[in-house]
């Protein structure tokens, strides 16, 4: 069995409601507060890195790009960013990857471990990032 390395920080600049948030992530961490503060958003953010599937609505209003950072126990940071009508990119370590096409990069993918699984013929879940909007 593949083991991952834990993440242990991620930092949101610019995404949908927040400005720029760092979160320290232990091996349990659980988000809780009043409605409309940001939780969710933090999550989408996540997603967004892991995904690339965030929209220019994702982009916090009055800016022209988005950019998350995950920081993992082995050092390995993964820095993802949307500007406004253009893809996702990334860059892992040393490596950019800036026509991703909508996808991830397959590089990036293996490290992050997270896919798709078929629920039946018309849905199909990511089970490591999803929330209660899902189904």
């Amino acid at each position: 069995m593949t083991e991952y390395s834990r993440l242990v920080s991620a930092r949101v600049v610019d995404f949908q409601t927040i400005v720029d948030s760092t979160l320290e992530l232990g091996n349990l961490t659980v988000l809780s507060g009043s409605g409309d503060v940001g939780k969710s958003a933090f999550l989408r953010a996540i997603r967004a890195v892991c995904l690339n599937d965030a929209v220019d609505e994702d982009i916090r209003h009055g800016t022209k790009k988005t950019e998350v950072t995950l920081t993992f126990e082995d050092g390995t940071e993964i820095v993802w960013t949307k500007a406004l009508k253009k893809g996702g990119c990334y860059r892992m370590g040393d490596t950019e990857y800036n026509k991703c096409q909508g996808k991830v990069p397959e590089a990036v993918a293996e490290y992050l471990g997270i896919g798709t699984i078929e629920v039946d013929s018309t849905t199909t879940l990511t089970p490591q990032l999803s929330d209660q909007h899902d189904l």
